[in-house]
């Protein structure tokens, strides 16, 4: 049994538009139009990357029930960032069963099938958060059913690189995924490799209202701008961002330990948190301690630069904003 694209719809977790492909793929995105043409135009040194960012399908799922013997899709991903490898990874029933992908590639196709044990059972495909993803011919076992997953909560999610998922091999592995997964939310993950605080990335036209928002800039602020500019930026963004969503609830990470944080840029690290702490507070957010939740150690982190964290890292991090974001929940 073959999905139509316009079948599988549905199923997707994280897209925010979908777009058919001549070659008869769909293609995921989880930035609206506006907002790739913003990244297209915007003046800065690296905004090609900043534009082929945007296209990357992080956080981005196929998730649904179905009693199937098997499934299986082709898919092809284009590098979206400044590395060359993806993977993507599949779990049943919360249990990691399958992970595909290369190394040093630009581009990557293939076809993903998974045998499923008998019963009915619930299936989640975690597409890469540094390449694209265009998905076809999704096919099932003859005679399969096949339902949608649905989720407690809806989260916004909005960052830089560690955001958007710089560097998890294991697609599942990143801070946003893992975190969408303790709150049982869907998520649309906005975070973009190397951006600051800037106001002008933001659209509110996403086709859903989020329940929970969570903002983690400051890292590349300490590094681009002057002081002056980020708390204007910073100001801005939440201004808009809360005007917006009223009666969301706003989680800030300011930034983690990064091995340079000695360094002295246009402002010095700690100024560059207490900016982020004091713009999320006046907008009513709530501040979690960065410092705190990732060990300040090399070995939490994935590249030479230590700016990322590996799987551990990440799980810390996912681990410590769940912590404070659980006090918040309405069943407590």
């Amino acid at each position: 049994m073959k999905l139509a694209n316009k079948e599988l719809i549905p199923f997707l977790h994280g897209a925010v538009r979908t777009v058919d492909k001549k070659d008869g793929f769909l293609a995921l995105y989880r930035f609206t139009e506006k907002q790739v043409e913003f990244y297209k135009e915007l003046v800065h040194p690296k905004k090609t990357l900043f534009f082929e960012k945007a296209h990357a399908s992080s956080n981005i799922r196929i998730a649904f029930n179905t009693n199937a013997s098997f499934f299986s899709f082709d898919y092809y991903a284009t590098r979206a960032a400044s590395r060359e490898y993806y993977y993507y990874d599949v779990f049943v029933d919360g249990s990691l069963v399958h992970h595909q992908g290369e190394e040093n590639v630009r581009i990557g196709a293939g076809t993903i099938r998974v045998e499923l044990p008998e019963g009915e059972h619930q299936v989640t495909v975690y597409c890469p958060p540094l390449f694209s993803t265009a998905v076809a011919n999704f096919t099932l076992s003859d005679g399969a059913t096949i339902s949608p997953v649905t989720k407690k909560r809806r989260m916004l999610i909005l960052g830089d690189s560690i955001t958007q998922g710089y560097d998890a091999r294991f697609s599942s592995q990143s801070y946003a995924n893992l975190l969408a997964d303790k709150l049982d939310a869907i998520s649309v993950n906005q975070g973009i490799g190397g951006e600051t605080f800037n106001p002008g990335m933001l659209d509110f036209d996403l086709g859903f209202t989020p329940d929970i928002v969570t903002v983690a800039y400051g890292s590349n602020d300490f590094t681009k701008c002057t002081k002056e500019e980020m708390i204007y930026n910073a100001n801005e963004f939440y201004r808009r961002l809360r005007e917006a969503y009223p009666n969301a609830k706003f989680f800030s990470v300011l930034p983690i330990w990064r091995i340079d944080c000695v360094k002295t840029y246009a402002m010095r690290f700690e100024e560059a948190i207490e900016i982020s702490r004091e713009a999320a507070l006046k907008a009513g957010s709530v501040p979690i301690e960065g410092l705190k939740i990732v060990p300040n150690m090399r070995e939490f982190f994935a590249d030479a630069k230590v700016l990322h964290p590996n799987e551990l890292g990440f799980n810390f991090y996912a681990n410590g904003m769940y912590n404070v974001i659980k006090e918040y929940l309405d069943e407590n």
